[in-house]
Protein backbone atom coordinates (compact mmCIF):
# COMPACT_ATOMS: atom_id res chain seq x y z
CA UNK A 1 0.00 0.00 0.00
CA UNK A 2 1.14 3.53 -0.62
CA UNK A 3 2.98 5.37 2.15
CA UNK A 4 0.40 8.17 2.14
CA UNK A 5 -2.41 6.19 3.70
CA UNK A 6 -3.31 5.94 7.34
CA UNK A 7 -5.58 3.57 9.17
CA UNK A 8 -8.39 4.73 11.39
CA UNK A 9 -10.55 2.53 13.52
CA UNK A 10 -14.23 2.32 12.61
CA UNK A 11 -17.21 1.44 14.77
CA UNK A 12 -17.44 -2.11 13.43
CA UNK A 13 -15.37 -4.62 15.36
CA UNK A 14 -12.02 -5.26 13.71
CA UNK A 15 -12.74 -3.14 10.62
CA UNK A 16 -10.28 -0.49 9.53
CA UNK A 17 -10.71 2.31 7.04
CA UNK A 18 -7.84 3.73 4.99
CA UNK A 19 -7.84 7.45 4.45
CA UNK A 20 -5.78 8.91 1.62
CA UNK A 21 -3.90 12.10 2.41
CA UNK A 22 -4.04 13.87 -0.94
CA UNK A 23 -2.15 16.93 0.26
CA UNK A 24 0.89 14.70 0.86
CA UNK A 25 0.68 13.42 -2.72
CA UNK A 26 0.50 16.99 -3.99
CA UNK A 27 3.42 17.98 -1.78
CA UNK A 28 5.52 15.11 -3.12
CA UNK A 29 4.71 16.10 -6.72
CA UNK A 30 5.58 19.74 -6.01
CA UNK A 31 8.88 18.74 -4.37
CA UNK A 32 9.73 16.46 -7.30
CA UNK A 33 9.09 19.29 -9.74
CA UNK A 34 11.26 21.53 -7.58
CA UNK A 35 14.11 19.02 -7.83
CA UNK A 36 13.84 19.06 -11.64
CA UNK A 37 13.82 22.87 -11.74
CA UNK A 38 16.74 22.93 -9.33
CA UNK A 39 18.86 20.73 -11.58
CA UNK A 40 17.98 22.83 -14.61
CA UNK A 41 19.10 25.92 -12.71
CA UNK A 42 22.39 24.16 -11.90
CA UNK A 43 23.01 23.75 -15.63
CA UNK A 44 22.06 27.26 -16.70
CA UNK A 45 22.93 29.20 -13.58
CA UNK A 46 25.77 28.54 -11.24
CA UNK A 47 27.96 26.45 -13.58
CA UNK A 48 28.89 24.06 -10.81
CA UNK A 49 30.31 20.61 -11.42
CA UNK A 50 27.68 18.67 -13.31
CA UNK A 51 27.79 16.21 -16.18
CA UNK A 52 26.66 18.93 -18.61
CA UNK A 53 27.97 22.51 -18.47
CA UNK A 54 26.41 25.34 -20.42
CA UNK A 55 28.51 28.39 -21.35
CA UNK A 56 28.34 31.04 -18.60
CA UNK A 57 25.48 33.51 -18.78
CA UNK A 58 26.34 37.09 -19.64
CA UNK A 59 23.53 38.45 -17.48
CA UNK A 60 24.89 38.71 -13.94
CA UNK A 61 21.44 39.38 -12.42
CA UNK A 62 20.06 36.13 -13.87
CA UNK A 63 23.15 34.29 -12.61
CA UNK A 64 22.68 35.75 -9.13
CA UNK A 65 18.97 34.86 -9.04
CA UNK A 66 19.61 31.26 -10.08
CA UNK A 67 22.42 30.95 -7.58
CA UNK A 68 20.23 32.21 -4.72
CA UNK A 69 17.43 29.88 -5.87
CA UNK A 70 19.81 26.90 -5.77
CA UNK A 71 21.24 27.76 -2.38
CA UNK A 72 17.82 28.17 -0.78
CA UNK A 73 16.53 24.93 -2.32
CA UNK A 74 19.55 22.93 -1.21
CA UNK A 75 18.78 23.87 2.37
CA UNK A 76 15.47 22.07 2.60
CA UNK A 77 14.06 20.04 -0.30
CA UNK A 78 15.95 16.78 0.24
CA UNK A 79 15.37 17.02 3.97
CA UNK A 80 11.67 17.54 3.29
CA UNK A 81 11.53 14.22 1.40
CA UNK A 82 13.20 12.48 4.35
CA UNK A 83 10.76 14.16 6.75
CA UNK A 84 7.78 12.87 4.78
CA UNK A 85 9.10 9.33 4.57
CA UNK A 86 10.04 9.33 8.24
CA UNK A 87 6.57 10.52 9.20
CA UNK A 88 4.90 7.52 7.55
CA UNK A 89 7.49 4.88 8.49
CA UNK A 90 6.15 4.00 12.00
CA UNK A 91 2.61 3.40 10.73
CA UNK A 92 3.87 1.23 7.90
CA UNK A 93 6.10 -0.72 10.29
CA UNK A 94 3.23 -1.35 12.72
CA UNK A 95 0.81 -2.33 9.96
CA UNK A 96 3.14 -4.73 8.13
CA UNK A 97 5.29 -6.02 10.94
CA UNK A 98 9.09 -6.11 10.94
CA UNK A 99 9.56 -8.95 8.47
CA UNK A 100 7.28 -7.64 5.72
CA UNK A 101 8.44 -4.06 6.30
CA UNK A 102 12.12 -4.87 5.78
CA UNK A 103 11.31 -7.15 2.86
CA UNK A 104 9.61 -4.21 1.11
CA UNK A 105 12.63 -2.01 1.73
Amino acid sequence: MNATTIETGSKAAGATERVRLFFVDHLRVALTMLVVVHHVSVIYGANTLFYYVEPPAKDSLAYLRLLVFELINQEYFLGFFFLLSGYFTPGSFERKGPEAFFEDR
